[in-house]
């Protein structure tokens, strides 16, 4: 029922432990919030922006377009002379559209009657409103982390498909992920001018050219250095001699960070995942229901741990702006509160539907909104890799066994 009261409480008719013990947390707290720029979405002009971006301008590589100054024998005279044989220069822009979206959220109904034989009730209720602050943020990483992915470039086995939207048709991923397809990717980007240091850590000026940030599920980042017998000699030679000043870096535990190549990996355990449902990639969500979580502590569903298929994603900041909407200043809240802070409401007739009768204003509930524009800047610079995820027993090869 939309009114229904919150009862996730223990009663206190017997000796009762006053820690409340928390859930850890998975992936990266805010690591797409931060990695993402954001400004303001501008008010009052519609829903409907568009960017433009000046296409660069390059000349072909044309030695037969130069004219040899020659002098007229005749006439002593330099030939060509005023007659000069221009050529043009190219110049132009790409244009992109975008616009604003919105999601509202609620927290349960709070009756403050319920709480005076409840155990412990501050620690719960301080608990509670955490755990939603935590699920506001999750739900900007996803949003966030769906957006760049979806401007920017796939690869699969190899092969480049452009975006926008290029997820809608991909092909079926043949191959698990492996070194010489991120070289490949590194490539593509140096190509369109993402190698640029960007000064916020992401883009960075390493040993082997510009190093990139790789957003990579924790057991793809370890099979890398698995799966490449080169990159395991030469981290061997390079520790030589060193001791504990070696760069081990390509050696570090799972669920650690490493750097390989062109890529430093800022490893997750909820990288987007999919499956074959009638030759068509389909995500698996990741997260089970608060109600599906029982005492085995297991967080993720179990479509998502067996999902055939994974994405590795590229970060580059200069993909994408978050525009916040911000409100109108006409007795309106902060911008704060369109970035999803948590506001209370009391009173039976505002937070249910149907309304209650409340005189007293004792149920409350909590309500939170995002609004926001995601800004195609450089969509180009965006890049994932989706490729297929090999059972455990053959973690050490390429081509994974036949399945769907």
């Amino acid at each position: 029922m939309a009114c229904s009261e919150l009862e996730a409480f223990a009663t206190a008719t017997e000796s009762l432990d006053n820690r409340i013990l928390r859930s850890p947390r998975l992936g990266r707290a805010r690591f797409w919030w931060n990695a993402i720029p954001h400004s303001t979405f501008v008010k009052n002009q519609g829903v409907t922006r568009t960017t433009f971006n000046m296409k660069p301008s390059e000349p072909q590589d044309d030695p037969d377009a130069w004219d040899p100054i020659v002098l007229d024998p005749t006439s002593g005279q330099p030939t060509p002379a005023c007659e000069a044989d221009y050529s043009d220069i190219d110049v132009g822009f790409l244009r992109r559209t975008y616009g604003p979206k919105r999601r509202d959220l609620r927290g349960p109904v709070l009756c403050k009657r319920d709480f005076t034989f409840q155990h412990d009730i501050e620690a719960f209720l301080d608990g509670y409103v955490d755990e939603m602050g935590r699920y506001i943020t999750r739900v900007w990483e996803f949003t966030l982390r769906a957006d760049y992915m979806y401007f920017g470039d796939v690869f699969v086995d190899y092969q480049k498909y452009y975006g926008p939207n290029a997820f809608a048709t991909l092909p079926i991923p043949t191959m698990e992920l492996t070194q010489e397809m991120l070289d490949d990717v590194a490539s593509d980007l140096i190509d369109v001018g993402a190698g640029l240091p960007d000064g916020k850590g992401y883009v960075m000026e390493g040993d082997e050219g510009p190093m990139f940030t790789l957003y990579i599920d924790k057991r793809e980042s370890a099979n890398i250095l698995v799966n490449n017998t080169a990159r395991r000699e030469d981290a061997r030679f390079a520790a030589m001699g060193k001791g504990v000043d070696s760069e081990m870096s390509l050696w570090k535990a799972v669920g650690d960070n490493r750097v390989i190549g062109n890529f430093r990996h800022r490893v997750t355990d909820i990288a987007p995942r999919a499956n074959n449902v009638g030759g068509v990639l389909t995500v698996v969500q990741p997260f089970k229901n608060v109600a599906d979580i029982t005492n085995n502590g297991e967080q993720l569903t179990g479509a998502y741990k067996a999902a055939r298929f994974q994405a590795s994603v590229v970060v580059v900041p200069a993909a994408m702006t978050a525009e916040i909407v911000a409100p109108t200043d006409w007795k309106f809240p902060t911008m704060a509160n369109y970035m999803g802070d948590l506001q209370f409401k009391i009173g039976g007739n505002l937070i249910c539907d149907p309304a209650v009768y409340d005189p007293l204003g004792e149920r409350g509930r909590h309500f939170a909104t995002i609004e926001y524009a995601p800004r195609p800047d450089r969509p180009y610079v965006a890049k994932t890799l989706w490729t297929k995820r090999c059972a455990a027993t053959t973690r050490t090869v390429v081509q994974c066994p036949a399945y769907t």
